[in-house]
């Protein structure tokens, strides 16, 4: 874990350093190439922060030191609030994220969690979106639960891949396209999230 983490900081913050310096010795007089190569450094600090906090969130979490504040929401207001997040990334990069328009749904449970627990999946969506570049996001009632379902098209994961997926780091050892901008933790805080509230979870593929 730890060697992962390190390279995964070290990356950006040699790419911060390059374009700094970039900047610092040659476009300073290029306000164009300038701007683009800032513009970088601000993508690469975010990637940073983002880890950061994935790091952070799950360490909580694994530790047991993350308690539980749950309340009555509806769900459906917060999964278009997650959607809402994703607008600017999903105009500039063609993604359509499909979700039905629906009554609310009032549910019971910690918002603040469920919110990153739907951020993560969407986000993970994205990352393994088949060529349609749809994400289909639906809300089922069950009775005394409800589910959330999120699909994409991508190529999928074999058998005896899906018990991984889990565990922080975890990659099948494809290359994807939108990889780059994950942490590699996504799916290991969905399920400490989901374990907190003790509820199921899982993947078909």
């Amino acid at each position: 874990f730890v060697a992962n983490v390190s390279h995964d900081l070290r990356t950006p913050l040699t790419m911060i350093r390059v374009y700094a310096e970039m900047i610092r010795d040659i476009y300073r007089d290029d306000p164009d190439a300038r701007d683009e190569n800032v513009g970088i450094i601000i993508e690469e600090s975010d990637r940073l922060t983002s880890l950061v906090q994935n790091i952070l969130d799950l360490s909580r979490l694994q530790a047991g030191a993350d308690t539980l504040h749950p309340q009555v929401f509806d769900l459906e207001h917060t999964v278009r609030g997650i959607m809402k997040k994703f607008d600017a990334f999903c105009i500039q990069q063609g993604f359509y994220l499909d979700f039905p328009q629906i009554e609310s749904v009032m549910v019971n449970a910690d918002e603040a969690k469920i919110e990153l627990v739907l951020y993560n999946l969407l986000s993970n969506a994205i990352h393994y979106a088949g060529e349609d570049k749809t994400i289909h996001i639906a809300i089922a009632d069950r009775g005394k639960k409800v589910r959330v379902l999120v699909r994409d098209t991508g190529e999928g994961i074999a058998p005896e891949h899906i018990g991984h997926i889990w565990d922080r780091y975890y990659k099948e050892g494809k290359a994807h396209k939108l990889a780059i901008t994950g942490t590699g933790l996504g799916l290991a805080i969905v399920k400490s999230i989901m374990d907190l509230h003790g509820m199921d979870y899982g993947v078909d593929s």
